[in-house]
């Protein structure tokens, strides 16, 4: 359980699928994505039904995450939010209230994905950030490396 901006989220998942078609082998892309199937409401708590799906190309593997996402405490934003989704018979989220829920969905599916992924060799539905630490010259006429040139000396 976490909050966003004092709204208390809760995920539970109810269905965790990975499946593996072949070993990867060159170049992988992956697509994550989420789908909100139902929201209702039963009291003060909005329970949000959704899915989210990796889906890997060439068509190497899937994951698929179900679950429910229970808000509470709602903030008057998001409570205005949900009465106009109402009012309009549940045709269109409000596009801030849409884009909250799907980014708090993909976020907390991702490391779920992450972790399945690892248990079917398939590669992680993320991209891994590469680090590149880029040599520096050495001033010979100083005989100082020069990545160190702007720290102060220091004489006991």
């Amino acid at each position: 359980m976490y909050s966003i901006d004092k709204m208390r989220v809760n995920m539970e998942y109810t269905q965790l699928r990975a499946s593996r078609f072949s070993r990867p082998s060159g170049k992988v892309n992956v697509a994550n994505n989420s789908n909100i199937s139902s929201i209702s409401r039963e009291g003060d708590v909005v329970n949000v039904s959704f899915s989210f799906t990796s889906t890997y190309n060439p068509s190497i593997g899937e994951i698929k995450i179900d679950g429910n996402m229970m808000l509470s405490d709602l903030n008057d934003g998001t409570e205005r939010d949900l009465l106009d989704w109402e009012v309009g018979k549940g045709k269109d989220l409000p596009p801030a209230l849409a884009t909250r829920m799907h980014n708090t969905i993909i976020s907390n599916c991702i490391v779920e994905a992450t972790l399945l992924s690892r248990e079917i060799m398939l590669p992680p539905p993320t991209p891994i950030p590469k680090i590149k630490i880029q040599e520096k010259k050495v001033d010979h006429d100083n005989k100082l490396d020069s990545r160190y040139s702007d720290m102060p000396d220091y004489i006991r």
